[in-house]
């Protein structure tokens, strides 16, 4: 079993906080691992010098998607949930999971094609699955599709009658999922057997705009709001460097040779390193215009100091300024001899096989990571 940790650092100086040694760095005064991983924790002599108080930071999901979501439920509507197959990396918004867990729920994977060909559609879509069940949900199935190349669409068609059993779909997933995409592929050979049109209106009781198509007389098929993204490294950084982080076509893999004390750098947004184990083989996977570069680990805090201003690799975030402008991740890998996934959210994810090692990610702050047997 992997041992995936937070590491919990002064947020204000960004030490490593620990509780044995006063007169070191990020001396702390409290057990503070009984505090949430969400809460605001200063080390000593931080907090004698700022003198503030702790504070929780928290995300949900918007009011108006849960208000939508109470109807599917009291008319138990099939939920379709769509997620991008390259952004997402097994985190879902428990909120959202709580809400629906007792639907029918169809899982749908979107742009099969930025895959590599070679991987096996029954790998990812286990990968889908494990996830939802992780969350707390079976889902009913898992189809991959891609809009762009018309993969399995028909079969997708099929699938959403199956499971639908006359009832009401609604369509969810994040901005950037693909969804609309998807419903605009269905609807190609869709006959509108109602005197309703397809239309645009704000559903009941919302200020949120849903897409309206009839089914039959008495179903219909709605689709939800995007969810935000702000999860996700794309929902983190500025817009104009979504270019570099979504691929635009098929993603290949990056071999790296790791050894202790290495890191890899990606871009301005994000390193890998490894702290202690044998030399391992670290495959990236990423858009191609993110830029990758292995240096010592004792080097990083000082390149993305200077990336901001040289632009040695891109993306570079104007919000990513310093060191604290990450969150910091230990990763004990299980000693199994499997690949295993380390993702990052709106981002992409590292192949690294299983020998024991202890990783250490740096990410921007916010986004969510998880560890997974690989999908390729």
């Amino acid at each position: 079993m992997t041992q995936l940790k937070k590491i919990r650092r002064c947020s204000h100086c960004g030490a490593v906080l620990q509780t044995k040694i006063k007169d070191k760095q990020g001396y702390i005064g409290i057990d503070f691992e009984t505090y949430p991983q969400e809460s605001i924790l200063y080390c000593d002599d931080c907090y004698n010098k700022l003198k503030i108080n702790a504070g929780i930071v928290s995300q949900n999901v918007s009011e108006d998607v849960l208000s939508i979501l109470r109807d599917a439920i009291a008319t138990d509507a099939l939920i379709v949930y769509v997620v991008d197959l390259f952004l997402f990396n097994g985190s879902l918004k428990s909120e959202l999971i709580k809400k629906i867990k007792r639907n029918d729920v169809l899982v749908i994977g979107s742009k099969r094609d930025l895959l590599p060909e070679k991987a096996k559609d029954e790998t990812i879509a286990e990968f889908l699955r494990q996830a939802f069940v992780e969350a707390g949900l079976e889902p009913v199935d898992v189809v991959l599709v891609s809009a762009s190349k018309n993969y399995q669409i028909d079969l997708l068609k099929q699938t959403i009658s199956k499971y639908r059993k006359r009832h009401d779909v609604y369509v969810v997933g994040s901005t950037l999922s693909g969804k609309s995409t998807i419903i605009d592929k269905l609807l190609m050979n869709y006959e509108n057997k109602t005197r309703k049109p397809i239309h645009s209106e704000i559903y009941p009781g919302t200020n949120s705009k849903v897409i309206h198509i009839p089914l039959d007389n008495s179903t219909s098929l709605y689709e939800l709001p995007g969810l935000e993204l702000d999860d996700t490294v794309i929902g983190i950084v500025e817009k104009n460097l979504w270019k570099y982080i979504i691929p635009k076509k098929e993603i290949k893999p990056r071999k790296f040779r790791l050894s202790e004390k290495e890191s890899i750098v990606v871009g301005g947004l994000g390193a890998i390193s490894l702290e202690e184990g044998r030399p391992t083989e670290a495959i990236g996977y990423f858009s191609e215009a993110v830029e990758i570069k292995k240096m010592a680990s004792k080097s990083t805090d000082l390149f993305f100091k200077t990336n901001l201003v040289r632009r040695e690799l891109r993306p570079v975030s104007e919000i990513i300024t310093s060191f604290m402008s990450f969150d910091l991740y230990e990763i004990v890998m299980p000693n199994d001899d499997k690949r295993h996934d380390i993702g990052v959210k709106g981002l992409g994810w590292f192949s690294i096989k299983g020998q024991g090692q202890k990783i250490r990610c740096l990410l921007p702050k916010g986004a969510a990571i998880r560890e997974s047997l690989s999908k390729i």
